[in-house]
C-alpha cells in the first residue's frame, strides 16, 4: 500500500467532512464495519471489514497498489478467498472492469508488497504466471523461493534492503544461490530499482531466463500503463 499522511476515514456519499490530518474517502453503502483499536489515535473506531476494504479502495488506488492490498487481505485467516474473489470481481464505481483485473492478478501467497509488485509486473508483461513461495531442497536444506517456474527450474528472488545490511546476510545469500545453482536452478535476482526505475530490465532478464530454458515468450507492453520506466 502507498503511504499516506494522517488518518484515512471513509464517509457516506451524502456527508462532507474536512479536517487537518484526515484523508477522506467515500465508502460503499453496504460496507461492513467492526470496532478495532487504532494505535494512531489511541481509541477504538469502526473500521471497514477486510473484504470490503478492497472494494472500497479499488476506485482510487492504482491497480498495482490494489493488488498489493488484496494480497495482504487474502493472507488473513478470517478471509474466505473464494468469497473475496467473487466480491472483488464485480465492476465498481467509475472503473468498470477494475475488479476483474484485480482478481486476475491477485495471489494471496506473496509475503511482501514488493513480491506482489514483481509478480504483477511479470504477468502484465505477458510472461507465464510464476508460482509464489515454492519450496525446494538444495544444499541439504529446504529453501523457499519468492517466485519460480518450478518445471523450468527458474527462481526469481526479490532482495530487499536487509539483504545488503550485514556480512552474515550477504554470505547467506551467496550460499543459498550457490546451492540452488548446484541443483540446476537459474536464479534471477531483483531489487527495488528493477521495479521502480527499470521494470523493462527486469522483464528482459526473466524473459531471457525463460528463453534459455526453452520457453520462448512474446512480451506485452501492458505493464507500461502501471510501472514507470525511469532508468
Amino acid at each position: 500500500m502507498p503511504a499516506f499522511e494522517g488518518v484515512s476515514v471513509s464517509i457516506p456519499a451524502h456527508r462532507d467532512v474536512r479536517s487537518a490530518g484526515l484523508v477522506v474517502h467515500r465508502h460503499l453503502g453496504r460496507s461492513q464495519t467492526a470496532e478495532v483499536w487504532v494505535p494512531s489515535v489511541r481509541r477504538r473506531l469502526p473500521t471497514t471489514a477486510p473484504l470490503d476494504l478492497v472494494r472500497e479502495c479499488l476506485p482510487w488506488l492504482s491497480l498495482v497498489d490494489a493488488v498489493v492490498l488484496a494480497d495482504a487481505i487474502l493472507r488473513l485467516r478470517s478471509v474466505d478467498a473464494v468469497r473475496a474473489r467473487a466480491a472483488w470481481a464485480e465492476s465498481l464505481g467509475t472503473r468498470p472492469g477494475r475488479g476483474r483485473d484485480l482478481v486476475r492478478l491477485v495471489d494471496g501467497a506473496a509475503e511482501s508488497a514488493m513480491e506482489t509488485r514483481l509478480r504483477v509486473l511479470l504477468i502484465l508483461a505477458g510472461l507465464p504466471r510464476p508460482v509464489a513461495q515454492v519450496e525446494v531442497m538444495a544444499g541439504g536444506r529446504r529453501r523457499r523461493l519468492d517466485l519460480a517456474y518450478p518445471e523450468l527450474k527458474i527462481a526469481i528472488e526479490y532482495d530487499g534492503d536487509h539483504h545488503y545490511t550485514t556480512e552474515a546476510q550477504k554470505h547467506a545469500d551467496i550460499e543459498r544461490e550457490a546451492a540452488l545453482r548446484a541443483e540446476g536452478w537459474e536464479v534471477v535476482r531483483v531489487v527495488s530499482h528493477g521495479i521502480y526505475r527499470d521494470p523493462a530490465g527486469t522483464v528482459r532478464a526473466v524473459a531471457a531466463a525463460l528463453g534459455r530454458r526453452g520457453c520462448a515468450v512474446r512480451t506485452s507492453d501492458e505493464w507500461r500503463a502501471h510501472f514507470r520506466q525511469l532508468a
